[in-house]
């Protein structure tokens, strides 16, 4: 007679069973964990390598399972799609659906790709399809024989006759080919050279320039402190005659000395930038110079030999 330990242990182990029991019928029977939205293709091609339960992905990552596969309107397939909605929560217009091949183990599975751009397909719609990479091939392969074919007869033809020049024309080609590679070659050799001796000249030329605007930089900061004493003494002597018309004239001058300084400023910051308008802007600005130093220089021989001329203008020569 079974004791009572000898009962709980039966009836823990039937109990377990049971539980097991259901748990693997649920398995099978496919009893979804997650929920899914659904969603059609309808494809135009052999769907061969598909079955139920096969993989649903979208660029490549799976969202889904083929649900059902059936026969269509007008020998089409319609395929039906339960998507994740933990992975993908929508679709929308812009996606296509199409067939694509698992490795070399002839498993197809439907991908999903596109840019999702467009308004949101709404569960139950039918998503856009197009033919397969693999469908694509598959149809073109038989011209691309016949193609292939007919190279073959031609070439085996010009080979085969006696009085065809194919092996002369081919020997011409080639040589053509080397003659010209040649010729690139000496002319990419020469061009190379020109320009390493062009750029050395450029680099010489701008040193030289450098050097010359340095220089000139040096001198012009020397010339400059000089033309200033010479404004300021012209104002000091100047200053003692308190006459209106001889302050505006003085002014006049100082404010072409300062002109004439800063339009030399000006030739020195714009050296750098336009190197091609040193010579023409240089003489320019000496010209310039020269005639400003030589009319201060007038004036002021003038007024230190008579200062009256500033009150009485030049006076006639004595006879």
């Amino acid at each position: 007679m079974a004791t009572q330990a000898q009962k709980v242990k039966v009836g823990v182990f039937l109990i377990s069973s049971l539980i097991f029991f259901l748990l693997v019928l649920i398995l099978i029977s496919g009893v979804q964990r997650h929920p899914t939205s659904t969603y059609y293709v309808i494809f135009n091609e052999s769907v061969t390598g598909m079955d139920k339960g096969g993989e649903v992905r979208f660029n490549g990552v799976p969202v889904g399972q083929v649900d059902d596969i059936q026969i269509g309107e007008r020998g089409s397939v319609l395929v039906t799609l339960k998507i994740r909605k933990d992975r993908m929560s929508e679709l929308r217009e812009g996606m296509t659906a199409r067939l694509a091949l698992r490795g070399v183990t002839g498993i197809v599975y439907v991908e999903i790709y596109g840019e999702p751009l467009g308004h949101i397909i709404p569960p139950g719609s039918t998503i856009p399809s197009e033919i397969s990479f693999i469908a694509n091939i598959t149809a073109s392969f038989p011209q691309m024989l016949d193609s292939l074919n007919a190279i073959l007869n031609k070439t085996n033809k010009a080979l085969g006759e006696p009085d065809t020049r194919f092996q002369q024309n081919l020997e011409a080609l080639f040589k053509q080919i080397r003659e010209s590679s040649a010729a690139i070659t000496r002319f990419t050799n020469n061009a190379t050279s020109q320009t390493i001796a062009v750029s050395a000249s450029l680099t010489k030329l701008l040193g030289n320039l450098d050097r010359t605007t340095s220089d000139m930089r040096t001198q012009l900061n020397r010339l400059i402190p000089d033309l200033d004493r010479a404004i300021n003494t012209v104002n000091e002597r100047v200053s003692a005659i308190d006459i209106v018309t001889t302050q505006k004239k003085i002014h006049a001058l100082a404010d072409r000395l300062t002109s004439a300084t800063a339009t030399l400023d000006s030739f020195l910051r714009n050296t750098e930038r336009n190197a091609s308008d040193v010579e023409y802007d240089l003489r320019r600005t000496l010209r310039r110079l020269q005639s400003t130093m030589s009319s201060a220089e007038s004036l002021l021989r003038a007024l230190e030999r008579d200062p009256s001329i500033l009150l009485y203008g030049r006076r006639p020569p004595e006879k």
